[in-house]
């Protein structure tokens, strides 16, 4: 494409080849972000191993989780991959590189946004 930079190496550690799955999910940064979010709401035996795939890990960790908390976790799992996607793009796109810890701060502030709009309880789950 004319006027963008093909990136093929992940743009957070540029060890890996860049695939969706690899910057949701399998990814250093990625695993760090997963197992500080899951930690707090005490699920951190849900965390993401290195080399799950999101389609395998998404539904057996929700089978892991009584029946009333499961769409809490569904929401979970794409308010995170949203903002690891966004910071992906930020990096890509923009050059700007935040902090695990900054990526934590905007998922906790996007969340509280979510469950002002009750779209889920994660001011439970986030410890917020």
């Amino acid at each position: 494409m004319r006027g963008i930079d093909s990136h093929s190496a992940c743009p957070f550690y540029a060890q890996e080849l860049e695939t969706a799955n690899h910057i949701l999910l399998d990814c250093v940064f990625a695993h760090q972000v997963w197992l500080r979010v899951l930690s707090s709401p005490g699920w951190a035996a849900l965390s993401p191993l290195r080399g799950s795939w999101l389609q395998d890990w998404w539904p057996t960790s929700r089978a892991c989780l009584p029946d009333h908390l499961r769409a809490s976790f569904d929401s979970l799992v794409l308010l995170v991959s949203w903002q690891l996607w966004r910071e992906r793009n930020s990096r890509v796109f923009v050059s700007v590189l935040s902090s695990v810890a900054v990526v934590l701060e905007s998922i906790l502030s996007e969340g509280r946004l979510w469950s002002l709009a009750a779209i889920a309880s994660f001011g439970e789950l986030l410890g917020a």
